[in-house]
C-alpha cells in the first residue's frame, strides 16, 4: 500500500495503485478526481473541466475503455477502479463515522458556497 505512483495521460496524473492507495492520499489531504470515458472524450470543447482534472493531485481510472486502450495501443497494464466501488469504500472509512466529521459534495458553484457558508456560521 501507499503507491505513489502515478501515470500521466492526457495531462492527468493517474494512479497506479488500489482503492487504499487512493484513500491514503486523500488521508494526506490529497485532491482527487474520478474522470469517465465520456467527460475523457470531452476535454478539449470543456477547458475549466480539463483544467481541473489537470490540476488535480490525481485521479482514478475509472473508464474501461480508456485502461483497455493503453493496454492494446501503448502496452501500459494500469488497474481500473470504479468510482461507485471507491465511493462505497471511502464512505466506510472510520473516519468518516466520526461524529466531528463533515463530508460535503459540491457539484456546483451554489452548493460550494452554501456548504462554505455553513462551516463559517458553526465552526
Amino acid at each position: 500500500m501507499n503507491n505513489n505512483e502515478t501515470i500521466k495521460i492526457l495531462g492527468i496524473n493517474f494512479i497506479y495503485g488500489e482503492y487504499e492507495d487512493a484513500i491514503y492520499r486523500l488521508n494526506q489531504g490529497a485532491l482527487m478526481v474520478v474522470p469517465a470515458g465520456p467527460a475523457l472524450a470531452m476535454i478539449n470543447s470543456d477547458v475549466q473541466y480539463y483544467q481541473a482534472l489537470q490540476n488535480s493531485e490525481f485521479a482514478i481510472p475509472d473508464s474501461a475503455f480508456m485502461v483497455l486502450v493503453l493496454r492494446l495501443f501503448k502496452g501500459i497494464k494500469l488497474q481500473k477502479l470504479s468510482g461507485l466501488e471507491f465511493l462505497r469504500k471511502f464512505l466506510n472509512e472510520e473516519k468518516l463515522k466520526q461524529s466531528d466529521c463533515l463530508f460535503f459534495i459540491d457539484p456546483t458553484l451554489e452548493d460550494s458556497l452554501i456548504n462554505n457558508e455553513y462551516l463559517r456560521k458553526n465552526g
